[in-house]
């Protein structure tokens, strides 16, 4: 279950600390104080909070989808490595965005089909994993995600850029689901998934090498 895991920070342990995703994290963890304190900023575009590196109480892997309003918008193709199993792992995981407390804030969920890994890890349930919380600075009350193509690209390529980087994994492609969501991904990112992230290992790379180009 390393792969799986390592999508909360799993992978890496600090002695007498605990999960390095984990340490430092104040008591407040209320969405409004850790985006304002501990996100990561790719500014002008999107500020985030990834479960790799801020491990918050409700990052976590849910049983059912806690948002009504959450939505799939595709279905990622990839290659897990996991060193402790005798084979590579070709595995398909939907992406679910829903929107949190306010308009511009969002959060991405991940669920790995079972049938990927069926026969590799005995006992292996699906769940839907929180990794991701998501703020779209600079608009007003009345945005929706769903009219903006652009920023949801964005936000594809960042959850696909932090699973790359979670565990030695390789993006092969992606598939836009038929929701409202789904229906509004550009096809320059279905077309180019597969080979624009090749490299990007920093934030500073997604933000000067991917989004400034979108």
């Amino acid at each position: 279950m390393n792969f799986l895991m390592s999508r909360f920070g799993c992978n890496n342990f600090l002695f007498g600390q605990g999960f390095a995703s984990k340490v430092g994290l104040p008591e407040d963890q209320s969405l409004v104080n850790m985006l304002n304190h501990h996100a990561r900023d790719l500014s002008p575009h999107l500020r985030f909070l990834s479960a790799q590196t801020s491990w918050t109480e409700w990052m976590q892997p849910y049983e059912k989808l806690p948002l009504r309003n959450a939505l799939k918008v595709g279905t990622l193709k990839h290659i897990l490595i996991d060193w402790q199993l005798t084979n590579d792992i070709v595995g398909e995981s939907d992406i679910y965005i829903g929107s949190m407390e306010f308009v511009n804030t969002f959060a991405v969920f991940i669920r790995t089909r079972s049938e990927s890994i069926a026969g590799m890890i005995e006992g292996y349930r699906p769940t839907y994993d929180l990794v991701l919380a998501v703020e779209v600075p600079g608009v007003n009350e009345f945005y929706r995600l769903s009219k903006d193509p652009e920023t949801l690209e964005k936000i594809v390529y960042l959850t696909a850029y932090l699973q790359e980087g979670s565990i030695e994994e390789v993006i092969m492609g992606f598939e836009p689901s038929r929701t409202a969501l789904g229906r509004i991904v550009p096809a320059r990112l279905v077309d180019t998934i597969a080979t624009v992230l090749v490299g990007i290992d920093t934030d500073e790379k997604l933000l000067q090498q991917v989004f400034s180009t979108l």
